[in-house]
């Protein structure tokens, strides 16, 4: 997949998602582009948040209904 927006280039780049020419691409321009580099260690800090973070409880009410929705949309891609 190639791609083209410099945001989603720059969140695959992070992510190690990018094919070898996203790449390329994403290194060339983060080595001319100051405003690209701040964004792309916004986007490191962000993760950093993210991933510290850690999880919190969820109400067991709100637990069963998200189970309820779930179960109602797999069931719903099963029927042809």
């Amino acid at each position: 997949m190639v791609v083209f927006n410099r945001k989603i280039l720059l969140e695959r780049y992070l992510d190690g998602e990018c094919t070898p020419a996203e790449r390329e691409r994403a290194e060339r321009l983060l080595e001319r582009s100051p405003s690209l580099r701040d964004d792309l260690d916004l986007l490191r800090q962000v993760d950093r948040i993210v991933d510290g973070a850690g999880c919190f409880p969820v109400h067991p009410s709100y637990q069963a209904q998200f189970d309820r929705k779930l179960a109602a949309v797999e069931e719903s891609a099963e029927e042809p």
